[in-house]
């Protein structure tokens, strides 16, 4: 199982879309960067991931919650 895992996270604010079908996977032990320039959606991507933030659409999986909870599934 990876560490997080997203599929095709999109959210979208009234009518604009902030963040469009990104997916990634990070693995265990590994140390990985999130670039991008300004609003380019890396916070809002973060907050998806972190669970702060429902995505519209897609899902995410990851083994920690943001307050250091067990496994968590986020689905839009």
């Amino acid at each position: 199982m990876a560490a997080i895992e997203c599929d095709r996270l999109v959210k979208c604010c009234k009518e604009t879309v902030v963040v469009d079908e990104v997916t990634f996977r990070v693995e265990f032990g590994r140390v990985t960067g999130f670039l991008g320039l300004k609003g380019a959606g890396r916070a809002t991507c973060l907050r998806m991931i972190t669970g702060l933030v429902a995505p519209t659409s897609g899902t995410k999986c990851g083994d920690v919650g943001v307050d250091g909870s067990g496994p968590t599934h986020l689905s839009g």
